[in-house]
Order: C-alpha cells, then sequence, then structure tokens
C-alpha cells in the first residue's frame, strides 16, 4: 500500500500570512489616505486662487479703463474706515474727461463715471467686497453690502494690508490677498494667496 503525505498549512504559516495581508492593506489604506488628502488640498488651493485671480482681474480691467491726469486723477484710494478703490471712466468714449456730470445732449449724464470696490466694515469678520457706480457730482466714494457682491479679501482695512493700493504718476499697483477663510490668519491649514496688480491707464496721462 502507497501511503500519500497531505501537508497543511501551519498555524504559524497562518499567523504570517494574516501579518503581511494587514500590512498590505494598511499600507494601501494610507496611500489612498494620504492621496484623498492632496486631492482635497490641491482643489483647496485651486478655488482659492480662483477666486482671488476673478477679483483681481475685475479691479485691473476697471483700473486700465481710468481717466484722468495729474491735477484730477483718474483713480480714488481711500484707506480710512471709508475703504475704498474708484476708477474715472469715460463712459461714452467721447475722449472729453471733465468732473462734471455731462451737460450737453447726447451726453447728459453719461460723460463720465466712478466705479469703485470697497469692503464695508473693518471688523475682521468683514471680508465681502462690492462694487458700484457713482456719478461724478456725488464723487468716489464707499459701497455697501446692497451693491454687488464680487468676491473675498483677508484685510481688516485696505490700509492694513502689506502693500496698500497706491497710484503715482499714471501707474496703479494693489495688491489682493485672500485665504481660504479670510476671516482666520494664515496658517498651514488656512493658505493665503497673493495676486499683485500692476497697471499703467492708457487713458490717464503722468502731467
Amino acid at each position: 500500500m502507497v501511503a500519500h503525505s497531505c501537508k497543511g498549512i501551519t498555524l504559524l504559516e497562518l499567523l504570517v500570512s494574516l501579518v503581511v495581508v494587514g500590512v498590505v492593506m494598511a499600507g494601501v489604506t494610507a496611500a489612498d489616505h494620504a492621496f484623498r488628502r492632496f486631492d482635497r488640498e490641491n482643489t483647496h488651493d485651486s478655488t482659492l486662487y480662483i477666486r482671488a485671480m476673478a477679483l483681481a482681474e475685475m479691479i485691473r480691467v476697471d483700473a486700465s479703463l481710468a481717466v484722468g491726469w495729474a491735477t484730477s486723477p483718474g483713480v480714488q484710494i481711500d484707506t480710512t474706515a471709508n475703504n475704498f478703490l474708484c476708477f474715472r471712466q469715460d463712459n461714452n468714449q467721447d475722449g472729453v474727461i471733465d468732473n462734471n456730470p455731462g451737460t450737453v445732449a447726447p451726453y447728459i449724464g453719461v460723460r463720465d463715471s466712478w466705479k469703485c470696490y470697497s469692503k464695508p466694515g473693518a471688523a475682521a469678520a468683514n471680508v465681502n467686497v462690492y462694487k458700484c457706480s457713482r456719478t461724478i457730482p456725488a464723487g468716489a466714494g464707499a459701497c455697501t453690502a446692497a451693491d454687488q457682491y464680487v468676491g473675498k479679501m483677508a484685510w481688516n482695512v485696505f490700509a492694513t494690508a502689506p502693500n496698500p493700493p497706491t497710484f503715482a504718476g499714471n501707474q496703479f499697483i494693489f495688491t489682493v490677498i485672500d485665504r481660504d477663510d479670510p476671516t482666520l490668519a494664515k496658517s498651514i491649514s488656512n493658505p493665503e494667496v497673493k495676486i499683485t496688480i500692476n497697471v499703467n491707464p492708457v487713458g490717464h496721462s503722468a502731467s
């Protein structure tokens, strides 16, 4: 009679196999978690950058359309509690840049106007930026929460920013600063982006 030898898996081999499988599964789980976290952070950073860039581009376009000259600047900046940026524009593009509402047809009331941006309120929680139009007789001024909402900025007021807005000669410089949560300070979990706007309005003379 021929004897048959049957060799099974020992308890030790089974335990070793379970440990190996456990290590592999732990590695796969950790890699998946790291990938998902990286993807979330990437998405947050991209969203934050796009949000800041959209606001910066809107301001840049209005700044590039500013008209005026040294003694009648087409850019008004207020870094006090009023907190606004305003750009005078030649609405009908007739080349006549003045400080009156336009009293001769067909330019009545449409010769020039101010396009303004402001962030009402000085508290850290006041991060919403609004855009509005102001007539030349009314003058440049702050917008309110009732005006067009255009984005967020992580500043209490423009004046406290590292790069407050400036306009000299015919050059306008401004930095949009935003954070994932604009009401909180910059940190690893609350990233910050800065986008600098540097514009030389073609319709503004330095002299």
